[in-house]
């Protein structure tokens, strides 16, 4: 038998100023497509069981905020060739490839992801892949439990960034399979993230045309490796101001919070200031995105995400 799945939900052809608020759209391929639009807001809607929740496609400035993503088929949020959005404060969970992707063949440039909620992806959930995509930001978002914790998939990640200069700064990325991984990048800046309990690795570089990444006022705690390198050559300390790495253990003689001697990476790696104490980072607050529906839409709602979340477990498994 069949399903019948709508193909758009909610669509913005060539659309300015316009708001998409308060819906709750489900089995269609993609819940709100915004396509060739500019300065619309999407915010506060409720997208699950979709092949895609969010996608904007060739759309600049606009802002989706406040939006529970949640056991979509491939994505929670989604954006191909589109400039100058922010995402943030969503709630983007247990999607069946990626939570927020930056994606497709046209670059996305200049896009603040920030104070979003990213947990139990499948895969990735916050991950920058299309070419040319830089000058993104991934700022203070909660990213905890993405990917296969179970089965290595070298795949699998809190992050990923798949190209250059882009900034991923003060996120709390905890217990996914490796917390951040690399591909194909460089001159990125990782910065003042607490990068904890990674079931593979704190960092993964992945292919060995990685290198020239800045790491730097990190804090690397109990990860099962704080680092997993390919080839590459990555920078760890600016301004006489390295990395946190739970298992140093060296002396700091004169107390100003750097190691006495350099945290060896690899032959090629080396992080010459580790620092002695772990970097202070505010952690990032779980957004309340559910806006209000009366009880009679959330029953339903609540029986569909069951659902949806059920079928994509049984096909990570």
């Amino acid at each position: 038998a069949s399903t019948m799945r709508w193909f758009r939900g909610v669509h913005l052809l060539h659309v300015k100023n316009c708001n998409v608020y308060g819906n709750m759209i489900t089995s269609t391929y993609y819940g709100i497509w915004c396509y060739a639009s500019l300065f619309n807001n999407i915010y506060e809607n409720i997208v699950t069981g979709n092949m895609i929740g969010i996608i904007l496609e060739e759309s600049h400035n606009n802002s989706v905020t406040r939006n529970y993503a949640i056991a979509n088929e491939a994505q929670g949020i989604n954006t191909i060739g589109s400039d100058n959005n922010t995402i943030t404060e969503n709630y983007v969970a247990s999607n069946g490839w990626m939570g927020i992707c930056l994606d497709g063949g046209s670059p996305n440039r200049n896009n603040l992801i920030a104070a979003n909620f990213v947990t139990e992806n499948a895969d990735i959930g916050i991950g920058i892949t299309s070419a040319y995509s830089t000058f993104n930001r991934i700022i203070g978002n909660n990213v905890t439990a993405n990917g296969n914790l179970n089965i290595y998939d070298h795949g699998d990640a809190g992050i990923l960034i798949a190209i250059q200069d882009n900034l991923v700064m003060h996120n709390y990325i905890i217990g996914n399979q490796a917390g951040i991984q690399f591909e194909y990048s460089y001159n990125n800046t990782v910065c003042r993230n607490l990068i904890a309990n990674n079931t593979y690795a704190g960092i993964r570089d992945r292919y060995m045309a990685t290198s020239q990444n800045n790491i730097y006022e990190n804090s690397f705690i109990n990860n099962q490796a704080n680092f997993s390198q390919h080839t590459g050559v990555n920078v760890w300390d600016v301004d006489s101001k390295g990395n946190y790495w739970s298992n140093y253990n060296c002396a700091d003689s004169n107390g100003d919070g750097i190691g006495d001697t350099p945290y060896i990476i690899d032959q090629n790696n080396i992080d010459n200031y580790p620092l002695t104490k772990p970097i202070e980072i505010p952690e990032p607050e779980i957004p309340d995105t559910i806006p209000e529906f009366s009880p009679r839409m959330l029953l339903p709602l609540a029986v569909a995400v069951t659902l949806v979340v059920a079928v994509l477990r049984r096909k990570i498994i």
